[in-house]
């Protein structure tokens, strides 16, 4: 498919707004027989030719038919000095004003919300508005006088060129709010844009094709105001590209990335896991800025890696956290040495049933406070008195139950488990005696092979050979 245009249009009509209309390269030579061309700059100058009233309807061959047909020479038009651009007026962001200033013209625009109305001026010329809007167009053009104040106040903003460069301007939005918009996408790493000071310094640089200076940046309540570090990163982030650009000096490059591998391994080491690279960059701009001071990221990161220590959480990165569902896993430091002494002081049965977030809260009781096993202690032995009141109240479970597991082994021939009721039962007895019948008894009980044999040895001396008899429901024969 190619475009074609009919010669007596010129530019803004046609096909949505266009001028042209797209058919196959063997219609676009039969329509070349009847007034069409494929080149928009001949189009544009045949609008002069006689029929070149405004068309609202569809180009065919019929419209010409009873025409002479004529071959249309080719005119030469000269673009050594401008540039015919195919571009329409909605290109450039609305709300123009066009000025002729003593014979010198712009395109202006105002500054939105600003009380003084300041103008905005791209420097232009009539050929640079043919360029933009057509011959003809750009000839309707209604121009304004600016007043001498208006004209010397107006503020250069560039080209007019650059009003229909989307890499430059926004063709939506007024042309500060493209530059302020710009500005905001740098605050990240440049901060100091933020404060309003700052900017009006950045926007009087940047309207006179300049950087700011370093006089200018110290003069600012912004840099009295701030840290050193803040400073030097200012500094070193503007050196060679304007604070609106999209690339870091190589220097500033640098140092974030090392400061994102200082602040990866500093994660690493207070024990988080499955860093998340987001945050890892969230905290890193905050530490090469200036904002975060070393000691204080190094705060941060302890108290991001242990949920149980105390401390003043920053709710920025709190809430970037949180919206941002991230998670990772936190240190698991101190658990193993909770789930040991609550073993030994309270033993299988009462020390099986602590929930984690309990065994997390003491984990970082022991990690946080120098004094935290002891305190752990004390509230291990406060509740061990209660669990095994016939002891000792400085006795761990361990030592209580160490001895009667020995006692149980040689009354039945084989250990138990702890936490079985038999085992329990013998303990909270803290009797031999007593003890030993109760194992006695419970072995016949259960077929424990070494108490029965007991038991049959017993009857077998007490009623001699040959002889049968009934014991607690086992039935023997003795010889």
């Amino acid at each position: 498919m190619v475009r074609v245009y009919r010669k007596d249009l010129g530019f803004g009509q046609g096909t949505d707004g266009q001028n042209y209309y797209e058919v196959s390269e063997e219609r676009a030579k039969e329509l070349a027989k009847v007034g069409y061309t494929t080149n928009p700059a001949e189009a544009n100058v045949g609008r002069a030719d006689p029929g070149g009233s405004i068309f609202t309807g569809t180009d065919t061959l019929d419209d010409y038919s009873g025409k002479e047909t004529q071959e249309t020479e080719t005119q030469e038009i000269e673009t050594e000095e401008t540039e015919v651009v195919d571009l329409d007026i909605g290109a450039i962001p609305v709300g123009a004003e066009f000025w002729n200033y003593d014979g010198q013209i712009a395109i202006v625009y105002r500054i939105p919300g600003d009380p003084n109305e300041t103008p905005l001026r791209y420097i232009s010329s009539e050929k640079d508005l043919e360029s933009i809007f057509g011959p003809v167009e750009s000839k309707n053009i209604e121009f304004v006088t600016p007043s001498e104040d208006d004209w010397n106040r107006s503020l250069v903003f560039g080209n007019s060129i650059e009003l229909y460069d989307p890499n430059i301007t926004d063709p939506t939005r007024n042309p500060w709010e493209s530059f302020v918009g710009a500005v905001e996408k740098q605050a990240a790493v440049r901060p100091w844009l933020k404060s309003p000071e700052m900017l009006h310094l950045l926007a009087e640089a940047t309207l006179e094709g300049r950087k700011v200076t370093d006089a200018e940046w110290e003069s600012t309540n912004w840099w009295r105001n701030h840290s050193q570090a803040e400073r030097e990163w200012l500094l070193l982030a503007q050196q060679a590209n304007p604070d609106t650009g999209a690339v870091l000096t190589k220097d500033a490059l640098r140092k974030l990335e090392d400061d994102r591998l200082i602040i990866k391994n500093a994660m690493t080491k207070a024990g988080i896991y499955n860093i998340n690279d987001d945050v890892v960059n969230w905290i890193g701009e905050k530490f090469t800025t200036g904002e975060w001071s070393g000691d204080y990221t190094d705060e941060q990161i302890n108290l991001l890696a242990d949920p149980q220590l105390s401390g003043d959480r920053n709710q920025s990165l709190t809430s970037f956290i949180n919206e941002g569902g991230i998670t990772f896993e936190t240190t698991r430091a101190g658990e193993q040495t909770v789930k040991d002494l609550i073993s030994e002081w309270w033993g299988p049965i009462f020390g099986g049933d602590i929930s984690d977030n309990q065994i997390e809260k003491w984990a970082g009781m022991l990690r946080n406070d120098p004094n935290g096993e002891i305190k752990l202690i004390d509230t291990l032995k406060n509740s061990r008195k209660s669990l095994y009141p016939e002891y000792d109240p400085d006795l761990t479970y361990e030592e209580i139950a160490s001895p009667w597991r020995g006692f149980v082994e040689s009354s039945w021939g084989r250990s138990i488990d702890d936490s079985s009721d038999v085992m329990q039962e013998v303990i909270k007895l803290n009797d031999a005696t007593k003890a030993k019948e109760f194992l006695f008894k419970r072995g016949l009980e259960d077929n424990i092979g070494k108490p029965v044999q007991e038991a049959l040895q017993a009857v077998g001396q007490a009623f001699g050979s040959s002889q049968r008899g009934r014991l607690d429901g086992w039935i023997f024969t003795t010889s």
